[in-house]
């Protein structure tokens, strides 16, 4: 009998009972894991969704207690906010553009260029300086206004343009690039650009999936830059928009005096630990849309990247 179920299904493979048992326990503990990670953002969801008293008195858990939308409503209901969220999503495509071509720009010399680049190890020792060393704010700041780019735009984006950890990493994906198709490409009479777009690029995109990721959500988190050296607020991005609204709730006791009653009256019906709970789940809408497109790429270009000598 056995033999002929092993005929009808020759690939079927066999599992012992204690490899059943061993996955059973797998599955539980990654499960509670699960849930463990899920229910933060549940409570906070919670929170950002119940009434002021009831937060304030303590019974809100997992399930919001009064409902309400008024912090979502103080949030969205301001022009600046719109504002600031396009400031962010226009630092987020182009920062991630611009961190995708100086860093792919800088990657492919320190990987391939080995007798061509002169002084290699010397930049790479430079650049993994810059990972645990840095000038200080006060040097930056400087370095900053004399360069022009203070209340600019582009003080958002130059200054983390090339991150020396997505560096390494770009450059140690390149090494695995196979020898034989950059030489035959140089056979073909292909020159570095066109090596580095049509051959190193397309079976790399694992590693720029993940260093483009990365980079959209250091854009959109990052919040402290645009604090530091953007005087104009009606220039700040959302996450730093937000950060200021924090702070006039925590400030408001102390100077009512400076907010019209309208303002007021719509402030008070939440407190500070509500709207940051609507902060962080506003910020995590745009990632959480995000990031099943470029999981899918990420796996395409697993495939893609596929090469074997």
């Amino acid at each position: 009998m056995e033999s002929a179920v092993l005929k009808k299904n020759p690939n079927k493979i066999r599992t012992s009972l204690s490899r059943k048992i061993f996955l059973a326990v797998i599955i539980v503990i990654l499960s509670l894991w699960s849930i463990l990670c899920i229910l933060p953002f549940i409570y906070i969801l919670a929170v950002s969704l119940s009434s002021r008293s009831a937060v304030s008195a303590g019974i809100v858990t997992f399930w919001p207690v009064d409902f309400t939308l008024n912090s979502y409503a103080y949030l969205l209901q301001q022009s600046a906010f719109f504002v600031a969220f396009g400031i962010s999503v226009a630092r987020v495509l182009v920062g991630t553009a611009v961190c995708l071509a100086v860093t792919a720009l800088a990657a492919y010399p320190l990987a391939f260029a080995r007798k061509k680049l002169k002084g290699r190890r010397f930049y790479v020792c430079l650049i993994l300086m810059c990972m645990f060393f840095n000038g200080g704010t006060v040097p930056t700041y400087c370095m900053i206004a004399a360069y022009g780019l203070v209340d600019s735009f582009w003080v958002l984006i130059l200054p983390g343009a090339l991150s020396p950890w997505n560096l390494i990493l770009l450059v140690n994906f390149f090494r695995n690039v196979p020898n034989e198709m950059l030489e035959a490409a140089e056979i073909e009479g292909a020159g570095d650009y066109r090596i580095l777009l049509q051959i190193v690029l397309p079976v790399s995109l694992p590693i720029i999936a993940t260093i483009t990721l990365l980079s959209v959500v250091g854009h959109w988190n990052n919040w402290f830059d645009a604090y530091l050296y953007m005087n104009n607020s009606s220039k700040w991005p959302l996450q730093t928009y937000i950060y200021n609204i924090m702070e006039s709730f925590q400030k408001l006791e102390y100077n009512m005096q400076q907010y019209p009653p309208e303002q007021i009256e719509e402030m008070l019906k939440s407190n500070d630990m509500t709207l940051r709970s609507a902060q962080i789940f506003i910020s995590m809408i745009p990632i959480l849309c995000v990031y099943p497109f470029m999981q899918r790429y990420f796996v395409q270009g697993i495939l893609l990247g596929s090469v074997k000598e």
